[in-house]
């Protein structure tokens, strides 16, 4: 509610008005280096290392499994910088890349209110705080685990979950678009960024070719003398103008594209797979369950006649236990009847439980990703906006400058 806050970052976050900054990196001294980030937010600034990052994507993660949590850059990036130094490329991307991870979930209407998101933003004893969120999840994993158990069986009625397949026809069809446009998108999107990536080579290169080209057009105007001269030197200033148009854009598209938006997206995907395999484990534990279920209705038709008893699957293997019982008392039969009579009854309820819970899960999720695929094409747009107007602007010069140098050239013919 507006007006209450638990903290002064809660309330910064509420009104949304200001931006978290991830900047100036710095080298720890000591035996074992490493680099810590300045986290900025208005006034407030503490400092955190790649670690508190990924500990803080990993806590989101365990959190939230219906939510897409924004990516972080990947920790092999370092690797490729022989040694540990704040000033390289990699840091300065990192920078922008956990300033976008920030950002996102300050901005998201479920992540911004996080404890431990806000005590990574402010508290000093921030790792302690996530400890206690990870023994919590811990607890709270280990009760979902025993209630999968409970609710699937044990003995020769136990199911090995991992083995389930996941053919239920709801499933698929909600689902199975959402996996392949995802995919889809991902494939895309490093198709993408290998294309830019070609381009800023190759405009490295024509940079390099322009200036050659540049020097000899300088070479050859000291030469010449008159409308010749001044025509070389302008067509010299226009190639001289293309050279520093290439790097510029070499340089922007590495900055504004590869390092920016188009890294951050391209990261998206296994985000977005995280929540679809975490839908699958619930419907193959409802699955379990239901299979469950079937093996002692089969058990119980089989003690009421044996020949009607299931040969396939589990059932097979209940018709089998029935004939080894068939010669039973009356009595007997009886009480193993109102056994699974009552198993089954258990059943139901679970059952009723877990597809009210896993239709609760569909919809947040399809509603999750209905938000992201709109922030998405809008991040998209934006950055194909961003790269159509670097090149008006690069050419624009460029154009101004050649120009002038096709009117010298003219007055000299």
């Amino acid at each position: 509610m507006e007006g209450t806050y638990s903290n002064n970052i809660e309330e910064l976050l509420y009104h949304g008005k200001h931006m978290i900054q991830v900047t100036d990196p710095r080298t720890s001294q000591g035996k074992s280096a490493y680099i810590s980030y300045a986290v900025k937010i208005e006034s407030h600034c503490i400092r955190r290392r790649y670690s508190d990052f990924e500990a803080l994507h990993n806590i989101l993660c365990l959190l939230y499994p219906t939510v897409i949590i924004p990516p972080i850059p990947g920790k092999e990036m370092l690797s490729k910088v022989s040694k540990v130094d704040d000033k390289s490329p990699v840091v300065e991307k990192r920078c922008v890349q956990f300033s976008a991870f920030l950002n996102r979930i300050a901005h998201h209407p479920v992540l911004a209110s996080n404890p431990v998101f806000h005590a990574f933003l402010s508290s000093p004893a921030w790792l302690d705080i996530l400890e206690a969120e990870r023994r919590n999840q811990q607890e709270a994993r280990n009760q979902q685990e025993a209630e999968d158990k409970k609710d699937i069986g044990t003995g020769i009625f136990s199911i090995n979950i991992g083995n389930m397949s996941i053919t239920g026809k709801k499933i698929e069809g909600r689902f199975a678009q959402v996996a392949h446009s995802n995919n889809k998108f991902g494939e895309q999107i490093a198709a993408l960024e290998r294309a830019l990536q070609q381009i800023v080579n190759r405009q490295q290169s024509i940079s390099n070719d322009h200036g050659e080209l540049t020097l000899v057009l300088r070479s050859m105007a000291a030469i010449e003398t008159g409308a010749l001269a001044q025509a070389l030197h302008d067509l010299g200033v226009a190639t001289d103008q293309s050279l520093l148009s290439a790097s510029y854009l070499s340089r922007e598209l590495t900055r504004r594209a590869l390092d920016g938006g188009i890294a951050e997206r391209a990261q998206f995907p296994p985000q977005v797979d995280r929540v679809l395999k975490y839908h699958a484990q619930r419907a193959a534990v409802l699955e379990s369950v239901i299979a469950s279920r079937t093996a002692r209705e089969n058990h119980l038709a089989a003690l009421d006649d044996p020949d009607k008893g299931s040969w396939n699957s589990i059932g097979g293997a209940f018709s089998s236990i029935s004939r080894l019982v068939s010669s039973n008392s009356d009595q007997a039969r009886s009480q193993q009847k109102e056994q699974l009579s009552k198993e089954i009854q258990d059943f139901d309820e679970a059952i009723e439980k877990r597809n009210n819970a896993l239709h609760a899960t569909e919809e947040a999720i399809l509603r999750e990703y209905e938000s992201y695929s709109a922030t998405k094409a809008q991040d998209m747009v934006d950055i194909l906006i961003d790269y159509a107007a670097l090149y008006v602007q690069t050419f624009e010069k460029d154009l101004e400058r050649w120009e002038a140098a096709l009117q010298s050239l003219e007055e000299v013919h």
